[in-house]
């Protein structure tokens, strides 16, 4: 091998670690802004508090948006629906 298809193939390497890692980054942040209240604690306990309150809007937020997907966030209120 030259020198020449060695950087080429060391370029190549490294574009496809960039893009790698960048898609790897995107997936993690859909994640966070489809479902925030699986990172972030104060969310996943308002959610908890509206649902043991029978608020009507988190019930159809919850269940679009997590049973719909069969993510339980809460043990103790699936049996409560």
């Amino acid at each position: 091998m030259t020198k020449l298809q060695k950087r080429k193939i060391k370029a190549l390497s490294i574009f496809i670690l960039k893009v790698l890692t960048i898609i790897l980054i995107l997936q993690g942040l859909i994640h966070l802004l489809k479902y925030p209240e699986i990172c972030s604690t104060t969310l996943r306990h308002q959610l908890h508090q509206d649902l043991t309150n029978n608020d009507a809007d988190a019930w159809t937020y919850y269940e679009n948006n997590y049973l719909a997907s069969d993510i339980v966030l809460f043990q103790d209120i699936i049996s409560l629906s």
